[in-house]
């Protein structure tokens, strides 16, 4: 009985810890195209976070770094590595992605 409620237990902490991580993915791809300046958002992988912006001839890096501040706001669990790409929208489009920033959130 005891075994079989520890098993319980762990499968229920993983199953709530895998949802809460999946929650916060989500919920930083809403709060990001909540900006004006995104045109779209998505995860590429668990750790990379990239953004479609239009391109406005300048480095968009400070802009990524404030995305930190946005993953942190959605949940991201303290020291959790991602790395935030900002893409020319347009770019992506024609097939011929151009990075206009960078930053990593650690």
């Amino acid at each position: 009985m005891i075994k079989r409620f520890c098993t319980l237990s762990l499968l229920l902490a993983l199953t709530t810890s895998a949802y809460a991580t999946e929650n916060w993915r989500d919920k930083a791809v809403e709060l990001a195209k909540l900006d004006p300046k995104v045109r779209d958002a998505l995860w590429s992988q668990d750790i990379s976070f990239w953004i479609g912006v239009d391109d406005d001839g300048t480095n968009r890096s400070g802009f990524a770094e404030y995305f930190c501040f946005v993953l942190r706001d959605a949940g991201r669990p303290d020291g959790e590595f991602v790395a935030i790409t900002l893409w020319d929208h347009a770019s992506i489009l024609n097939n011929s992605p151009k990075q206009l920033g960078k930053a990593i959130c650690q």
